[in-house]
C-alpha cells in the first residue's frame, strides 16, 4: 500500500514540474512572438533557452525563427532572425548569452568573440542577414547598464570600420550598432503605425 502512495506523489510532483515547464515555454514562445509582425510570427520557428543553449519547440515553415535573447543581468530582447541571421549571427547570440548565464564579464566575451571570427569557429558573414527587434518591451543589457530600446530592425554585416556606413550618429539616419568585434549592423527604427 504505501508504495501505490510513493508512486501517487511521485506522478504528482513530476506533473507539476512538467506543467511549470509547458507554462514556462508558453510564456517564452509568446514573448519571442513580440519579435516581428504577425506575417513574419505564424509560421516561424521558435526556441527556448533551455539548459544553457536555444531549443527549437516549434517548427517553421517559413524560414524565420524567433526567440528571447534574455540574461540573469536584464536583458530582453524578443528576436526573429531570417535564415541569413541564423547562418550567421545566431551563434553570436548564443554564445553571448550562455556566457552571460555564466557570469562572464562582458569584456571576456568580446575578446573571445573576435578570437573565435578570426580563427573561424563563427560563421562567415552572410548577406541579407536581418533580425527584427520589435517588441515594445526591449532592454538591452552592456557592462551592466540596461537601457530600454525602441522598436526596431537590424541589418547585420561582417565587421565594419567605425563610421564604415558614412552616417553613423548623425541625426534622421538609421543607427549603426558595433557593439560585437565581428559584426556591424544598420539599426532601422520601426514608425509608428
Amino acid at each position: 500500500m504505501n508504495k501505490f502512495w510513493i508512486s501517487c506523489a511521485l506522478l504528482m510532483a513530476s506533473t507539476i514540474g512538467f506543467s511549470k515547464n509547458n507554462e514556462k515555454v508558453s510564456k517564452e514562445i509568446q514573448q519571442a512572438q513580440q519579435a516581428a509582425p504577425i506575417q513574419v510570427t505564424k509560421d516561424a520557428s521558435i526556441r527556448v533557452w533551455e539548459n544553457g543553449s536555444f531549443k527549437e519547440v516549434v517548427k517553421g515553415t517559413n524560414g524565420f525563427t524567433c526567440l528571447v535573447l534574455k540574461t540573469p543581468q536584464g536583458r530582453f530582447e524578443p528576436s526573429c532572425l531570417n535564415s541569413q541571421a541564423m547562418a550567421f549571427v545566431f551563434h553570436t547570440y548564443e554564445y553571448h548569452t550562455k556566457m552571460r548565464y555564466q557570469g562572464v564579464p562582458e569584456e571576456i566575451i568580446l575578446k573571445n568573440l573576435k578570437k573565435m571570427s578570426v580563427t573561424a569557429e563563427l560563421p562567415a558573414p552572410v548577406e541579407g542577414a536581418i533580425v527584427y527587434m520589435q517588441s515594445e518591451n526591449n532592454v538591452y543589457e552592456r557592462n551592466g547598464k540596461l537601457s530600454s530600446v525602441p522598436p526596431h530592425l537590424m541589418f547585420f554585416t561582417g565587421k565594419l570600420a567605425n563610421n564604415g556606413y558614412g552616417f553613423d550618429g548623425l541625426p534622421d539616419y538609421p543607427g549603426v550598432f558595433q557593439g560585437y568585434p565581428h559584426l556591424s549592423a544598420l539599426i532601422v527604427k520601426k514608425t509608428k503605425n
